[in-house]
């Protein structure tokens, strides 16, 4: 039931975003202010319902054999996403960061993101079965494109300050410049991926869905793929519009 409610919120929400920018960082200049929250904060509460969904069912209830491998990646993806990422952006920004996140958006993707958990915890509860060597070559997967996904973040938060890399956008945010994509994810670019940090979190839960072999899995690939590729989508034309 629960990956029923996930995937009608991918659709909904790419449905819109295709007409309109998620007003989140540069599309967040139509949102008047007194519906803007802070970046960090903003995103440190919206992940916490599937953060702490996934950690009751980690440490409380606690899972088994595929299930609890498949757990313990969830727990890591959104502790990063909750309160890794957001703590070593702030200690390692030289500027403030400008971009904010409107308060529909927040509540939208709170909403959503506690019905992810609930949809993976009910994944979790059905594999019991012990992992194998083809299992880990998946869990292996999901693991390196987290670990792209996550230096992606840190390469462009630590070089905020040089003008050669990252552009300043007023009051919407530092963002890495077309042309330094291109250098830096050369691989990337050739095939027209403007997003890494997207693409590698659609290879995270690629991976994952094969491991599972699951409904649940499959339905929540597919709606963090119509989310993350129109966002990827209208960043590209932003680019363009901005050269």
């Amino acid at each position: 039931m629960f990956d029923i409610v996930v995937i009608s919120y991918g659709i909904v929400i790419f449905l819109l975003s295709w007409f309109n920018p998620i007003p989140y960082g540069r599309f967040c200049n139509t949102v008047p202010k007194f519906l803007e929250l802070p970046n960090i904060l903003s995103w440190i509460f919206c992940n916490l319902p599937v953060l702490i969904i996934v950690g009751y069912q980690l440490f409380i209830v606690r899972s088994r054999g595929i299930g609890l491998a498949v757990n313990i990646f969830l727990f890591i993806h959104f502790f990063w996403r909750a309160v890794i990422s957001q703590l070593f952006i702030f200690l390692i920004q030289s500027t403030p960061d400008e971009k904010t996140v409107s308060i529909p958006v927040f509540l939208i993707l709170g909403s959503y993101n506690a019905f992810v958990g609930l949809a993976w915890i009910q994944i979790c509860d059905g594999l019991t079965s012990d992992v194998t060597p083809v299992d880990i070559i998946f869990i292996v997967g999901a693991g390196v494109s987290l670990l792209l996904n996550a230096f992606y973040d840190i390469f462009v938060n630590y070089h905020r300050n040089d003008d050669n890399l990252i552009i300043s956008v007023d009051g919407l945010g530092f963002y890495i410049t077309e042309e330094n994509l291109e250098k830096y994810f050369k691989l990337l670019h050739v095939v027209g991926i403007t997003s890494p940090n997207y693409f590698f979190e659609m290879l995270e839960w690629l991976f994952m869905a094969i491991l599972v072999w699951e409904r649940g899995a499959l339905l929540y690939l597919i709606s963090t793929t119509l989310i993350l590729w129109v966002r990827a989508y209208n960043i590209s034309l932003w680019y363009h519009e901005n050269k």
